[in-house]
């Protein structure tokens, strides 16, 4: 069998998975493993696969084929232009191959002497998975994860928003217009610091239908601001079974969105504050509804310690 065609352990969202390592979908191919060039020996150096950077990775996939580009456990790089995806195609797979929340989950971190330093996914039906994004290399990173294609998959990756009192990342995930059916499931976004997010997520894009917010740790301090944040528009989109905490002391939300062409719904998501808010209004916070359609179903908030969570918004009358 090819080189080209080993399977590759660390992935589980195509293909098939054994104990042995995953078979890729007839058509698709592992295009390269990302990592460190060890001795020769090594069986990824010894396959002509291995190369030093993603955007090396990225080059040698094939457009709208599922190609795979494997990013090896431990491997780093550092973010400082706008341009390490360039090389994206359409149908590429970028997967970290490390367990989730390790320590040897290969990182990215967006530094440099520019607070703009980003990944503009802006392919069609391109895969990020497994991979840690450390967004406080640099005084308020802007916005490093720019969705602007549809079809796009975040899953289980980890994103470090901040830890300390300067180095928070602004938004870290932005859902830009052209993110149709963007799928963000499975991810933790962590911010240890006292400095302030201005969202964790944001969608913001025009007609981006059937977006999915689904799974997430969100852990952020977002003042006035909320935690997930729809300015845009969209139909059809879910947010759910996101647990989200909200540790800023001024007028924190968890959900918010705009008086703006959505049509959607909000369900069974947990939503915790550290300071003392009116939960009811708080945790899914809407500027209006006159042109908004959105419904909440199953929420739960709390900003007590020691208490459970109470339904938020509070529940429809029988009608």
């Amino acid at each position: 069998m090819p080189s080209e065609f080993l399977p590759f352990t660390g992935n589980s969202s195509v293909g098939q998975r054994t104990a042995f390592g995953t078979w890729l979908p007839p058509g698709s191919r592992v295009a390269a493993y990302v990592g460190p060039q060890s001795e020769s020996t090594d069986a990824y150096s010894s396959s002509s696969l291995l190369v030093p950077t993603l955007a090396a990775g990225l080059a040698r996939c094939r457009a709208g084929k599922g190609d795979v580009v494997a990013v090896l456990p431990g491997h780093t790089e550092t973010v400082s232009t706008t341009t390490m995806l360039d090389n994206l195609v359409a149908g590429t797979q970028i997967i970290g191959c490390a367990p989730f929340g390790s320590g040897l989950m290969p990182a990215f971190t967006f530094s440099g002497t520019t607070t703009t330093s980003s990944w503009a996914l802006n392919d069609a039906n391109v895969t990020v998975k497994g991979l840690k994004f450390n967004l406080n290399g640099a005084d308020s990173i802007d916005a490093p994860i720019l969705i602007s294609a549809d079809s796009v998959l975040l899953v289980e990756n980890v994103f470090n928003c901040g830890t300390d009192t300067a180095l928070d990342c602004d938004v870290p995930v932005s859902v830009l217009t052209g993110a149709t059916n963007c799928r963000i499931v499975n991810n933790d976004f962590i911010t240890t610091g006292t400095a302030v997010n201005t969202n964790i997520i944001l969608v913001s894009g025009t007609g981006v239908n059937g977006f999915q917010i689904i799974g997430n740790y969100i852990h952020g301090n977002c003042a006035s601001n909320g935690l997930i944040n729809l300015t845009g528009t969209a139909v059809g989109f879910r947010i759910a079974y996101n647990t989200l905490h909200n540790v800023s002391g001024t007028s924190p939300t968890g959900i918010a969105h705009a008086d703006t062409a959505l049509v959607g719904v909000i369900h069974d998501n947990r939503i915790a504050f550290t300071t003392d808010i009116t939960v009811l209004t708080g945790a899914i916070s809407a500027a209006g509804v006159a042109t908004a359609s959105v419904r909440s179903i199953s929420n739960f908030a709390c900003d007590e310690d020691s208490l459970g969570g109470v339904l938020a918004p509070t529940a429809t009358g029988l009608e």
